[in-house]
């Protein structure tokens, strides 16, 4: 699943006046994969996987034009689809009786998996003049990834596992305010990129009964899970920003348990895991030429990850 977004942008010559230059690409996709309540499956082996490949582009760009007045220029480029696959209930749903019951003589598999990219640009310059209030690109990427046996239900295998994987949560925002030839003046530049979301695996629930005699895994894994933000201004003239700001955030959680309620009533191992593997990285910088006047620049990341195992909580 993919969506583009480009605006704002002026080709030549004259003067322009435009209050706001705005692009958005924002992907809020579902893929699931289930096998729900009130079912009776007999096999020899069963397997639900559930994928799905995110990516956004939003881009808004100034360039070649002789005058240009405008109160800002900003981009959305956001994901928040959600993966998800599972046995019985849904995740999130509690039952009181069993009624999805699983006998199956091989290797029972659940898995979900996703990948996303949310990119975007806000740049401008190469004008005689270039007069905006600011360039505002924001990223997101928030996925939503899950694998789980929920709750009511009553499997026999000969093993059982369950993972969700995000193999990358990206979110770049760039600023790029640069060769200007005579004028810019504004009051601010600032480019986001934010990572959130949840990759859960999850087992179990009340009115859950699991035998295996083999390996029972719950894994939660994400690979790599990255919050990208850079600022530059530069190129020549006159340059008159107040302010230019990258802030990088990444907030996401990965977390993997056996629910309250479980009865595991044979297993010949259990793990329960949780893997990440979490970034964020802001720079801001001005360079190359001219005459930069500026209140200052700002570079913040924020990495508060959360990473979480357990077997019952009460």
């Amino acid at each position: 699943v993919s969506g583009d977004g480009i605006a704002g942008i002026i080709p030549g010559g004259g003067v322009v006046t435009i209050n706001a230059y705005q692009a958005e690409a924002i992907d809020s996709a579902k893929a699931r994969a289930y096998v729900g309540q009130n079912t009776d499956v007999k096999a020899g082996g069963l397997s639900v996987t559930a994928q799905g490949t995110f990516d956004t582009d939003a881009s808004t760009f100034v360039v070649g034009v002789g005058a240009i007045g405008g109160s800002g220029a900003g981009t959305d480029s956001r994901i928040d689809a959600s993966v998800e696959s599972w046995l019985g209930a849904k995740p999130g749903d509690s039952l009181v009786t069993p009624n999805a019951k699983f006998d199956v003589s091989g290797a029972v598999v659940v898995r979900a998996n996703s990948d996303a990219y949310a990119q975007t640009d806000a740049s401008g310059g190469t004008g005689d003049a270039f007069g905006i209030q600011a360039l505002l690109p924001k990223a997101t990427a928030a996925t939503q990834t899950a694998a789980a046996v929920g709750s009511g239900v009553t499997l026999q295998a000969d093993s059982l596992d369950i993972k969700a994987t995000v193999d990358l949560r990206k979110a770049e925002a760039t600023d790029n305010l640069i060769a200007i030839s005579l004028l810019a003046g504004g009051a601010g530049t600032s480019a986001d990129a934010n990572v959130a979301g949840a990759v859960q695996a999850v087992l179990g629930g009340t009115a859950t009964t699991i035998a295996v005699s083999g390996a029972l895994d719950v894994v939660a894994e994400t690979a790599n899970g990255t919050a990208v933000a850079r600022t530059e201004l530069g190129g020549g003239g006159i340059l008159n920003v107040q302010v230019a700001l990258a802030d990088a955030s990444n907030t996401a959680s990965t977390q993997a348990w056996i629910a309250d309620g479980t009865r595991i009533t044979d297993a010949g191992s259990v793990n329960v895991k949780a893997d990440s593997k979490d970034t964020a990285t802001a720079t801001s910088n001005v360079a190359s030429g001219g005459l930069i006047s500026g209140r200052g620049t700002r570079a913040d990341t924020t990495v508060t990850p959360s990473t979480q195992a357990w077997i019952g909580r009460d």
